[in-house]
């Protein structure tokens, strides 16, 4: 017989056994490219796809304000937006739009804003501090898909996108 490494060697025996090896040969394929899938998916989360990592990572920087968040997140997974300040001495003012706060639930703020009010659609938070401020909002979103929003950080104005995974 000859040996060809992409085949299997059939044998013929007495016994009378359906081994149907054409659906065996079948089934190694399937797995093949399962294992493949496998490897793509743990591939892609491992460099951030499905949120915090390189691929979600998104940084945008204004003058004296940068602004981070992740561009894919998970469906109820806390988020962090971070925004910095540089040469800040007399505080700071962020605000979001309400129809964009409505896709989060806003779990925490650090440090606690010391004032938030609620004007022309949008919520504000109001800091006091000085120079070198840094400010994260942990958000739990709420909603499945395309979430597009701003951020105003002392009337600087910052897109952001999230897609947010089931």
């Amino acid at each position: 017989m000859s040996k060809n490494k992409h085949s299997v060697e059939h044998i013929k025996t007495q016994l009378q056994i359906d081994e149907h090896m054409s659906m065996q040969e079948r089934g190694w394929k399937v797995q093949a490219v399962g294992l493949y899938f496998i490897f793509a998916l743990v591939l892609t989360a491992a460099v951030g796809l499905y949120g915090d990592g390189l691929i979600s990572a998104r940084k945008i920087t204004n003058g004296h304000v940068t602004v981070e968040y992740q561009r894919q997140y998970r469906f109820q997974a806390r988020m962090e937006i971070k925004v910095q300040l540089q040469n800040s001495t007399d505080g700071a003012m962020v605000s979001f739009p309400t129809a964009y706060l409505k896709k989060f639930e806003v779990a925490s703020i650090v440090p606690q804003p010391n004032e938030n009010k609620f004007q022309d659609d949008r919520v504000h938070y109001l800091f006091k501090g000085s120079d070198g401020m840094s400010i994260t909002f942990y958000l739990i979103p709420q909603h499945v898909g395309n979430i597009n929003g701003s951020i105003q950080v002392n009337n600087k104005e910052f897109d952001i996108n999230h897609f947010i995974f089931p």
